[in-house]
């Protein structure tokens, strides 16, 4: 990788050396007795290496090839070389080698030289400028006059010593006249000239100017100013820059070997700079008999290419024809050419941070040191762990001083409208305060990347929360901190209300004031180990770098839109990542695959975490600080409805934040996952703590001002008004359709139009138009079950979310002309109805399950049973209050069933199922997961049973021999379908109670039941969880018994001699189901 410059001896005077006026040096020298451990021309073997700086090629290009549109000043001459104005500086000499300190000495000379003519002259070649050292070397060292040490011995040591004044110094020998002075241009500007002019919109600035933070120890420094002087050609190496000039990023070909020359001028000044920046800091680490120094000068050039992709420099370029460029690059190996080329322009280009290449150049080598093990360097690059392995927080000593509380008239007037502090402002005040103590906490995790399981974290959150309320308790007890508002309460000052309190008045000096109870250096506004620590985190795992729109706010978007987001880096876009598109790991997929790492996921959902907490502490503070006498009464209404899923949801669509990552297939990703609320709270929250990250005021300002908005609607409102108006936007962001669902169901139509998906609707008879009325009822029925049963697999949130919005997607998916064509003038509800009625269920679910497979794309996925305890419970046989009631007899009862797993599970009413489990220790992993799964049974059990009654009472009055009038037939309906009815069924089964004689059991469903509704509510939910146990288990079992429940009941009906005796029929079993649920409620 290096090759330090073999020695030059000087012959005779150079022309352009003037006569120099030699100043007095006095050094100072702190030598050892030690002789130097290697000659010097070992030394220079040592660095060399086997790759040699060869010798660049004369340059035959022809001037008259160039663009003729600007002026290449290849008339300004070398410059010549004077007696700088200031004397050699007098510097303390440290223990080096001589002969080390005049090899290092002459490799900066070279690289001086190199430098300042690329600044001042980018015409002129690499080997004339690196052969005028010589004349730079000669003058020099006949100015320089001591006795002690030789010129490059000296300057050795001065370049350790101080680059920056070193540098100074050695250009001060070089002198431009007006002439010259006036035709310098860098070498970008130059560089940019010369070659063809590209597209810009191909090329991803935001991957080469990172602004969210610093880079990290691998990734290269960014390239300042780079719109405006980044060059596609340094991403390509020599031998595919004729292919790149033909591509589709330049407006035209043109066959420049210019650019090749300068190309190669750049490589060439890259590796001369980046073997003494590395040979430099070595010396100042390493004794040059250690062997890790060999072996870093030896194999440094191994690491180049995953320090090329690690910085993305691979993903800058857009352009398709680039791609291949790359992965032959890689399959040659040839990625020196593009490090040393682009380490090149930075060098020369970078002025904003000072040596920002020397300073990269030195981490690096640190970062190599430091992962050394016994004698030898890893040139892998490392995943780099945070520094702290656990919170650090102060739990006694140091601790901040709690300041006096003295609130402002004006905001004493918004946070106490009333003049006093009420009990509903100081529970308020109290979750505002409990809240703040968390956001500075998980503000901590998020900037020291600590993302331990759920359970530390809380471990340690719970513990931070006990000391800063401890402290500022004992605090309160000795000090006058007490606002005036608080001095005439009865009700206790607790910490949580001052933290409140507090943050109302004094939102940054609150969090200011939480951040000081941690310990060490902490800053919470230095986000680089966190950024530094996923951009590691996402190289390992190969996490693709993903593009971001140009600008994600539409034109028409509201006052609620999101913020915008001021920085693209790869920083953001990782963090932009959606943590629910992200699988836990497992096997083989735990360090190679980012869609399914743990690390990765658990990084994500501390920021998501972070994100969550910020909007709602800053919505809350912003309702507090904005309350009035008349809006104060509805903070807690208002504060559920903005932090709502369904608001966010419209926000985020408002705003067009799903649109803002271009990449097919993260958005397939995206769409998998449309059903489920995690992926609308890991956007929505995930983007506020990116935009946090860049500016800590954003969140804040943009919460206050929407919120003020919402205030100022209700505040000359009556409580009736304000109620309704919460309401009308409840419903309204309930009613949104989802961007993510409406791009799919798009997708699929324009897949079925273009026939790309073929629909099978197998046919049916034709009836006549008469019977397409209850067989439209009964076929909406039908598909509501089999939507619900097909997305059983679901969890809890997608599978509510995904019956609605499949229903909606049906209704425009039949207006295709190719499914259309099928229905033959049918409804989908009619065609489905009149399946059942001539195929059966066991057909019809089989088309309808086909028919939602394809307009999905899925398949209907059976329960995963694994997950399904066998709980130790005995079923109860015994009917209490015999089995009789009005005209059913025995049939009232639910038929028995195999008592499998599942089937257990589902005789556990759902609303005292999470604390039957917990004290029968039931439940595994989540506990949510089995009472999730009783209600999603006990919709597919209520969808069931309401298709059956109907097609079991349409069939009956359409066969019989005398029609039942519609009314009595409706009145029928409504009664089987009451939840009273319900209740009886379950009662005369033996479940309502007690279905397994088990006396925790039943004190919990007697404490459930306590009112009229709540009895109704149980009992209907233990009806449907059994119907959904009974047409999951075996749908024509279930079938026939609700066929007899109906029958039975028309059968008595049709019996009757006249409609009178119908209605009297109807009147007393209404009678005998409101005798049963007055004798029955608890």
């Amino acid at each position: 990788m290096l090759s330090i410059l073999r020695n030059t001896r000087l012959h005779g005077h150079s022309s352009r050396c003037l006569k120099l006026t030699v100043p007095l040096v006095t050094s100072k020298r702190c030598i050892s007795d030690r002789n130097s451990s290697l000659d010097q021309n070992k030394i220079v073997d040592l660095l060399l290496k086997s790759s040699k700086m060869e010798p660049t090629k004369q340059n035959h290009t022809n001037i008259e090839d160039f663009n003729k549109n600007f002026v290449i000043h290849d008339t300004v001459e070398l410059p010549d070389i004077s007696n700088p104005k200031i004397p050699f500086p007098s510097i303390q000499f440290k223990d080096y080698d001589i002969a080390d300190m005049e090899n290092l000495g002459r490799l900066y000379m070279k690289y001086v030289t190199v430098k300042y003519v690329f600044d001042t002259r980018p015409h002129i070649r690499f080997n004339e400028a690196f052969n005028y050292t010589d004349t730079l070397l000669e003058c020099a060292s006949m100015a320089f006059d001591s006795r002690k040490s030789s010129f490059l011995e000296y300057i050795g040591q001065f370049c350790i010593a101080d680059i920056s004044k070193c540098n100074q110094y050695i250009e001060g020998f070089f002198m431009e006249d007006a002439k010259s002075s006036q035709l310098i241009e860098s070498f970008s500007t130059y560089f940019l000239k010369i070659t063809p002019r590209f597209k810009r919109d191909m090329v991803d600035y935001n991957l080469i100017w990172d602004s969210a933070v610093p880079n990290s120890t691998i990734e290269l420094p960014s390239l300042e100013y780079a719109k405006h002087v980044f060059n596609p050609f340094l991403l390509v190496d020599s031998s595919n820059l004729k292919k790149f000039m033909s591509s589709s990023m330049f407006d035209g070909t043109q066959e420049n070997t210019l650019v090749g020359d300068k190309l190669l001028d750049l490589q060439n000044y890259g590796k001369l700079m980046f073997e003494f920046y590395t040979v430099k800091h070595l010396f100042q680490k390493l004794d040059i008999s250690n062997p890790l120094f060999i072996d870093i000068v030896k194999n440094l050039d191994s690491i180049f290419e995953d320090v090329i992709s690690f910085s993305a420099l691979t993903n800058v370029i857009k352009c398709p024809q680039y791609s291949p460029i790359i992965k032959d690059i890689r399959t040659k190996s040839n990625f020196n050419e593009i490090f040393y080329q682009y380490l090149g322009i930075l060098d020369l280009n970078n002025k904003i941070v000072e040596n920002s290449v020397e300073k990269w150049v030195g981490r690096l080598v640190d970062y190599l040191i430091a992962n050394s093990s016994e004698n030898e360097i890893n040139f892998a690059i490392k995943f780099d762990s945070p520094s702290l392995s656990s919170p650090k927080y102060k739990k006694q000593k140091n601790l901040p001083v709690v300041p006096c509380l003295k609130m402002s008239e004006s905001m004493s007037d918004k946070a106490f409208p009333h003049g006093y502090a009420d009990s509903t402002m100081l529970d308020e005040l109290k979750e505002l305060g409990k809240s703040c103590i968390s956001l500075a906490f998980k503000h901590y995790l998020v900037v020291n990347s600590l993302h331990e399981t759920e359970y530390e974290k809380y471990k340690y959150e719970k513990e931070f929360i006990e000391v800063v309320g401890r402290h500022v308790n004992d605090s309160i007890k000795v000090k006058s901190i007490t606002p005036d508002e608080f001095s005439n309460s009865d009700i206790p000052f607790t910490s949580d209300q001052f933290l409140g309190l507090y943050l109302i008045e004094d939102f940054e000096g609150c969090m200011s004031f939480l951040d000081q109870f941690f310990a060490g250096d902490y800053n919470p506004s230095n986000f680089e180990a966190s950024a530094s620590y996923i951009k590691h985190l996402a190289f390992q795992i190969n996490t693709p770098i993903i593009r971001m729109a140009g600008s994600i706010t539409s034109k028409d978007s509201s006052p609620l839109s999101l913020p915008p987001l001021s920085d693209n880096s790869r920083t953001t876009r990782f963090l932009l990542l959606n943590n629910a598109v992200i699988n836990p790991s497992f096997g083989t997929y735990k360090n190679r695959n980012w869609k399914r790492n743990n690390s990765m996921k658990n990084s994500l959902h501390l920021w998501h975490s972070w994100g969550s907490l910020l909007y709602k502490v800053s919505i809350r503070h912003a309702l507090i600080s904005k309350s009035s006498q008349v809006s104060s009464p509805y903070i807690q209404e208002l504060f559920k409805l903005l932090t709502s899923n369904n608001f966010c949801k419209y926000i985020l669509d408002d705003s067009n934040n799903f649109n803002i990552i271009e990449n097919t297939d993260y958005e397939r990703l995206l769409m998998e996952r449309r059903y489920t609320n995690s992926l609308i709270n890991a956007q929505f929250s995930q983007y506020l703590a990116t935009v946090q990250m860049s500016n800590s005021k954003t969140i804040k300002e943009w919460t206050s001002s929407f919120v003020e908005l919402f205030i100022s609607l209700i505040e000359n409102l009556n409580s009736e008004e304000v109620i309704h108006l919460i309401n009308t936007f409840t419903e309204k962001f309930k009613m949104h359709k989802f961007s993510l669902c409406q791009s799919f169901a798009t997708n699929i139509i324009k897949n079925i139009e273009e026939e790309r998906i073929v629909i099978d609707l197998p046919s049916i008879n034709e009836l006549n138009n008469e019977d397409f009325a209850p067989s439209e009822e009964m076929g909406k029925a039908f598909l509501s079950y089999s939507i619900a049963s097909f997305n059983i697999h679901y969890g809890l949130d997608s599978f509510i979310n995904s019956k609605i919005d499949t229903m909606d997607m049906i209704e425009v998916v039949v207006k295709t002309k190719p499914i259309k064509e099928l229905l033959r003038s049918k409804s989908i509800y009619q065609y489905i109805g009149l399946l059942v009625d001539q195929k059966g269920n066991t057909e019809a679910q089989r088309v309808t399950y086909n028919f939602l497979g394809q307009i999905l794309n899925s398949k209907a996925k059976p329960l995963n049973f694994s997950k399904i305890p066998n709980l130790n419970l005995n079923i109860n046989d015994k009917v209490i209050g015999g089995s009789d009631f009005f005209v059913w007899g025995n049939a009232i009862q639910f038929p028995k069933i195999h008592n499998d797993a599942l089937h257990k599970l589902l005789l556990v009413n759902f609303y005292v199922s999470r604390t039957f489990f917990q004290i029968t220790r039931n439940h595994v992993g989540n506990i949510h997961e089995l009472p999730d799964l009783c209600t999603k049974f006990n919709t597919i059990g209520g969808e069931f049973y309401k298709y059956s009654v109907l097609k079991h009472a349409y069939t009956y009055s359409s066969s019989g021999t005398l029609r039942l009038p519609e009314a009595i037939l409706e009145k029928s309906i409504k009664l089987l379908m009451d939840r009273v009815f319900m209740s009886i069924v379950c009662y005369k089964s033996g479940i309502l109670y007690d279905p397994f004689n088990h006396t925790d059991y039943s004190k919990l469903a007697k404490k459930a039941m306590k009112n009229n509704y709540f009895f109704l509510r149980f009992s209907s939910q233990s009806f449907r969880q059994y119907m959904g146990s009974l047409c999951y288990h075996d749908i024509d079992i279930a079938d026939r018994w609700v066929n007899s429940i109906v029958n039975t009941l028309l059968d008595e009906l049709s019996n009757a001699s006249n409609i009178q005796k119908q209605h009297q029929i109807l009147n007393d079993l209404e009678s005998k189901m409101q005798k049963y649920y007055v004798q029955k409620r608890i």
